[in-house]
């Protein structure tokens, strides 16, 4: 019988230990990976939470008027155009003299710093003073905002029949004295898609069963959503055809229809309250 010369592995002893390591990784990368992920999801949850209670906090402050969901798409704001106009030419929608919550930070032609800027300059930095609560930790590296409000929470509301509007029923709320069951209503929206496409309100239809802004994909099979009455919540998506769009990353124009897709039906009760989406019709 041989002897080992010495304290240390056979060869078959290592191949054996380096087997294990192996499995071992196999098996334990993907949950590091999916505990990674529930972190940043975590992080992502309590921003939006913060930026509600900033909301709540500015209506507070302004006799329960809500802060101008818009971030200067439909104008400017230091200059007074279009609906930021006084008087405006639009009662509907008009933002005279309300400061919007962030300014046009998702211009591309800014700067990082000019970007962040932007945001401070905002109507809820007062109350929100880390820029980092403004992203998602799953942001791109380009953007400073990865959350808007649904046109419905004061930004800008293109009602008429769908193929030219979000269609009949959708209501600009500009006091929370109007928002019924809060529990369902959006605040802030995880905003962007596949997209750098944070600008504005999140635009979705009020009952017609297609994609108008394409939900976002940070993370994985769903997105982050707050809500009126303070709680925030992760939402995964059920149906094949939400994923292929999201995948596509398809403008509104050509947004298919999709009878009956309970993630647009949900989406489209958290952005106008089920007193308008939940009809059901398409």
């Amino acid at each position: 019988m041989s002897k080992r010369s010495g304290p240390g592995f056979t060869l078959v002893e290592l191949l054996v230990v380096i087997s294990i390591i192996a499995l071992l990784m196999a098996i334990l990368l993907p949950a590091l990976a999916r505990a990674r992920e529930q972190g940043k999801r975590s992080v992502c949850l309590n921003y939006q939470r913060q930026l509600t209670a900033a909301w709540m906090m500015y209506a507070d402050d302004n006799s329960d008027k809500i802060v101008c969901g818009d971030a200067e798409e439909y104008g400017d704001w230091e200059t007074s155009t279009l609906l930021y106009a006084c008087p405006g030419t639009d009662p509907t929608n008009s933002h005279c003299r309300e400061k919007p919550w962030v300014l046009n930070d998702w211009d591309s032609t800014l700067t990082l710093a000019q970007k962040k800027d932007k945001i401070m300059n905002g109507a809820l930095f007062r109350f929100v003073k880390d820029i980092k609560a403004y992203k998602c930790p799953r942001g791109n590296a380009d953007e400073v905002r990865t959350y808007s409000l649904p046109d419905g929470m004061n930004c800008k509301v293109i009602s008429g029949d769908p193929t030219n509007g979000v269609g009949s029923g959708a209501v600009l709320i500009k006091n929370r004295l109007q928002i019924r069951k809060s529990y369902e209503r959006f605040v802030f929206v995880e905003n962007g898609g596949l997209l750098t496409g944070t600008m504005g309100g999140w635009t979705v239809y009020v009952t017609r069963y297609a994609w108008w802004d394409i939900p976002s994909a940070r993370h994985g099979d769903g997105t982050t959503f707050s809500f009126v009455d303070g709680h925030a919540e992760y939402h995964k998506w059920l149906e094949p055809t939400t994923f292929a769009d999201i995948k596509k990353g398809i403008s509104s124009s050509g947004n298919p229809v999709h009878d009956g897709n309970k993630d647009i039906r949900w989406a489209s009760i958290g952005a106008w309250g089920s007193d308008a989406a939940g009809k059901g019709t398409k």
